[in-house]
């Protein structure tokens, strides 16, 4: 099975998101006369990947706590409420987790709380896979910082795959040129973060 992601991160787009410091739950957050053009081009490039490759399966990528966009896109609404649009309808709902962003397991509905089981929340709204297409701490963080945060984040999201539809988690990045995200810098191991991601990968089976 293929995959492909449609789009990066275009509700964060600076001509998409109202107020970038929006956790994205309402529909409003988001810019009304730009809206038609983003929802166009995230149709037409499920409707060429399927026109190529009809078994393909395609996402579209959300970050934060987006829902106030992924359910006005899901139903075929603009954020002034108007309906009747048309509709997105993705195979797999892709989200980005930034540790800044918060726990994706609650996360902040506001942008500080109260929070809300995002995976959860997907999984009855739209009944597809969830994959994780990017996540990791801040690239001002430690290696040791980083190392630790792997370990407790894969131990979460290797808990959860089952209950909560997570079908994938890819971590950002495998080299980022430097020590700001990666685990390897030009092919050398960047220890302490390779070794945390090396050893629970090679210690939990996908089952």
């Amino acid at each position: 099975m293929t995959f492909y992601e449609c789009g990066n991160e275009l509700t964060r787009d600076d001509a998409i998101i109202i107020d970038s410091t929006n956790a994205g739950t309402k529909a409003l957050d988001f810019n009304n006369a730009n809206w038609p053009t983003m929802r166009g081009a995230m149709r037409g490039m499920i409707d060429g990947v399927k026109a190529a490759q009809p078994s393909a399966k395609c996402g579209i990528n959300f970050c934060v706590a987006d829902v106030g966009a992924s359910d006005a896109l899901w139903d075929g609404m603009q954020p002034d409420g108007s309906g009747g649009h048309p509709k997105v309808r993705w195979d797999i709902t892709t989200w980005h987790n930034y540790e800044v962003y918060g726990d994706i397991f609650n996360i902040g509905t506001d942008g500080a709380g109260p929070g809300i089981d995002l995976p959860t929340y997907c999984k009855a709204r739209y009944c597809v896979p969830f994959f994780i297409t990017e996540w990791n701490t801040g690239p001002e963080k430690t290696q040791s910082y980083r190392a630790t945060y792997i370990t407790s984040q894969l131990n979460l999201f290797y808990a959860a795959r089952k209950t909560h539809n997570i079908q994938s988690v890819m971590y950002y990045v495998l080299d980022s040129g430097n020590n700001t995200f990666g685990i390897v810098t030009n092919g050398t191991a960047l220890n302490p973060p390779y070794g945390a991601f090396t050893t629970f990968t090679s210690s939990h089976a996908d089952t």
